[in-house]
């Protein structure tokens, strides 16, 4: 009998069954947790031994996904993509068998009436039922391992990834990585990656790190069973191999913005998108975009919000000169604060209020002074910062300057800006 199943499906099936008047080629199976291995319930069979032509895994979310399936696939169908009745369900399978798929899994929470019992079925196509007291990172641990690329021959796959991804941030992914380094963790790091961030406000206790940690985990396994997330300077990183899954990424990061205020001890969250890019010095160049558009989002709009590094404007121009320079992309504005707040000034207002209005005289008027206070003002910050504001790249490096410490939170609040 265990050698009858270890080849079924591989061969035609000689019965086919009935199914609310559907002609199916597929058995339904349950599955059940086995310490940290799934079985088929009913029997002593493991998913692994069950689904040996298994070659990949594709998410879908909806029916246009199913047009990237292929022979040795094993189709996850999230949502309502498998219908909400097992009469749909094998509809579904009928036509993945058609396609050579391994299979299809799904919940048995997205059925509208699950039986107490699953239907009979003498196909070869397995069906397997994810059990409604599972979730699905439950089930998308174990059921990795049963994939011969992320197996591996040397440990746990995912604990390599999360190593190698940490590499290449301490690395800046400028060093090139050990191809030992790359062994049995399942990723072509010639392919596309996008990297979000999830981090509060104020750097959370290791406790509460831990569980952040485990909730964004959770979440983009279920979007991305070749994802990564490790912490790193005091945020939650996750790292999405794009060439594993395709869905909407706005959908991913609100997910985890979600996730991160669920833990109330956790405060107010901010996440942040890089772009999709390619290679080590993607997956870096990708985080910092990530870490930069949450920075920026904070300082623009307010915290629990999901700021894509795509949507920064002008403000994604500055993120080099920002990480490239470090302290000293602010020194000028810097002393103009010190020197504002130890003489009671108003200078920092004053240029301000000077880049806004880009005419001498409209800027006199907004600040209520006559045009010759406003000369006297200008000329101190010239010989505070050896910038002459009348002078287009001296307003320039001002300007940025002005943006990059606005963003870093070091602008008095009762300083506005229309910048």
């Amino acid at each position: 009998m265990t050698e009858n199943l270890r080849t079924r499906h591989h061969h035609a099936a000689t019965t086919r069954a009935k199914d609310g008047g559907v002609a199916v080629a597929s058995t339904a199976w349950g599955l059940r947790l086995k310490g940290d291995k799934l079985f088929l319930s009913a029997r002593s069979i493991p998913v692994d031994l069950f689904l040996d032509g298994l070659k990949r895994f594709v998410f879908v979310e909806d029916r246009q996904d199913l047009e990237r399936v292929s022979a040795g696939d094993l189709v996850v169908a999230f949502g309502g993509t498998a219908g909400r009745s097992f009469t749909a369900v094998t509809r579904l399978a009928k036509k993945l068998e058609t396609l050579g798929a391994a299979g299809v899994l799904l919940h048995e929470r997205t059925l509208k009436d699950p039986p107490d019992k699953l239907p009979e079925g003498e196909g070869p196509f397995p069906v397997l039922i994810v059990p409604g007291d599972l979730e699905w990172p439950d089930i998308l641990r174990p059921l990795l391992r049963v994939d011969p690329r992320l197996r591996g021959r040397s440990g746990d796959p995912e604990r390599r990834r999360r190593r190698l991804m940490r590499a290449i941030l301490d690395r800046g992914g400028r060093t090139e990585i050990d191809t030992n380094e790359t062994t049995d963790t399942g990723l072509d790091l010639s392919g596309s990656f996008r990297v979000l961030v999830v981090g509060p406000l104020a750097p959370p206790s290791r406790e509460i790190a831990r569980k952040l940690e485990e909730l964004v985990a959770a979440d983009l396994m279920s979007h991305d069973p070749l994802g990564t997330v490790v912490s790193f300077d005091d945020v939650v990183v996750a790292i999405e191999s794009i060439a594993s899954i395709d869905l909407d990424k706005d959908r991913l990061a609100s997910s985890l913005l979600l996730r991160a205020r669920s833990l109330l001890s956790l405060g107010d969250v901010m996440v942040g998108a890089g772009r999709i890019l390619t290679g080590t010095d993607g997956i870096f160049r990708s985080y910092r975009e990530a870490r930069w558009a949450a920075l920026v989002g904070y300082g623009q709009h307010g915290p629990n919000r999901v700021i894509d590094f795509s949507d920064l404007g002008v403000y994604a121009w500055l993120e080099p000169i920002d990480f490239d320079q470090r302290g000293q992309a602010v020194t000028e504005i810097q002393r103009i604060i010190e020197h504002d707040v130890q003489h009671g000034t108003r200078l920092l207002e004053t240029l301000q209020t000077y880049l806004d209005a880009r005419r001498f005289n409209e800027a006199a008027d907004r600040l209520y002074v006559h045009r010759n206070t406003l000369r006297y003002r200008l000329d101190s910050i010239r010989k505070l910062t050896g910038l002459d504001v009348q002078d287009a790249e001296s307003r320039l490096v001002l300007e940025i300057q002005l943006r990059l410490a606005r963003v870093r939170g070091l602008v008095p609040s009762d300083v506005k800006a229309e910048l």
